[in-house]
């Protein structure tokens, strides 16, 4: 039979992902949270169930770092590309020159990422395969652990505390925000300090973590722009270019915020209290 999807405005219809497929799905509750993976792998592998059981254990962390979670259902869709032809120019023995340049052409348009919304978050992997010298960070479960708890996240900044040009977002002509910095930058950091309290990654990990994103963050131009000035215009030339920075530079800021407030205050409150307590 047919199946009817409506949406009651053009906002609800683009905060509400759909996944059409066979169900390859896994769900387990976070509190009063429930929480959901669906899973469409082109190559036909079931992941749902790996993929709960790294997940449970980064949503329990979340959950010890929010007073309580801000909603009471939340789903993770997930789309895996088949990319294990890539896994093999690049992981078994010597690779070419050429295949490397075919790789990298096929792979610079495909789209990686993830997207948030205000209930659900939307995946795009690639499964490189399971060679011995893949690196760990392409794994699937970790290209996905990589990015889940930072778009969770996002559920705090930007989807609950924004400026008024996100809320009334102009789609036609669009205005972006000299806050970038906190939606990204501040979500970023979060991520990696729930990892950090939650027993996900040692102390050495996270450091590690933050000096690469440090060192990176040394890059960016900023005797020719500020920060605010590069998120404002990141849709510009000679501004787009800096985004990546956002992760990096923009997760460093909100570390010494973080640390400043504390000082401040005498370790009585902290980022994610100022950011809840706007929110």
């Amino acid at each position: 039979g047919r199946t009817k999807l409506v949406a009651n405005s053009y906002h609800a219809l683009l905060d509400n992902p759909v996944l059409l497929t066979k169900p390859d799905t896994a769900g387990f509750w976070v509190a009063n949270t429930r929480v959901t993976i669906a899973v469409l792998d082109l190559n036909g592998t079931p992941r749902a169930a790996d993929f709960k059981r790294e997940l449970e254990a980064d949503m329990s962390a979340v959950a010890r770092f929010l007073p309580q979670l801000p909603v009471d259902r939340y789903t993770f869709l997930t789309m895996v590309g088949d990319f294990r032809w890539a896994g093999d120019v690049l992981f078994s023995g010597k690779p070419s020159v050429g295949g490397i340049i075919k790789v990298v052409r096929s792979l610079s348009n495909q789209g990686f990422g993830a997207l948030e919304h205000n209930t659900s978050s939307v995946y795009y992997l690639g499964d490189f395969g399971s060679g011995e010298r893949m690196p760990e960070d392409l794994r699937v479960e970790k290209q996905l652990l990589d990015a889940a708890v930072h778009e969770f996240m996002h559920i705090v900044t930007p989807l609950g505390l924004h400026a008024p040009a996100i809320h009334d977002f102009n789609y036609a002509n669009p205005s972006m925000s000299q806050h970038l910095w906190l939606y990204e930058g501040v979500t970023e950091y979060f991520s990696h300090l729930i990892r950090l309290q939650g027993g996900r990654v040692t102390v050495d990990e996270f450091l590690a973590e933050m000096q690469g994103k440090i060192r990176s963050g040394e890059r960016f131009p900023f005797e020719k722009m500020s920060f605010a000035e590069m998120s404002t215009n990141v849709l510009e030339k000679g501004y787009k270019e800096q985004y990546g920075h956002v992760y990096d530079r923009g997760a460093v800021l909100a570390w010494l915020l973080d640390a400043e407030i504390r000082r401040l205050t005498n370790d009585a409150r902290s980022l994610r209290d100022v950011a809840l307590d706007l929110h």
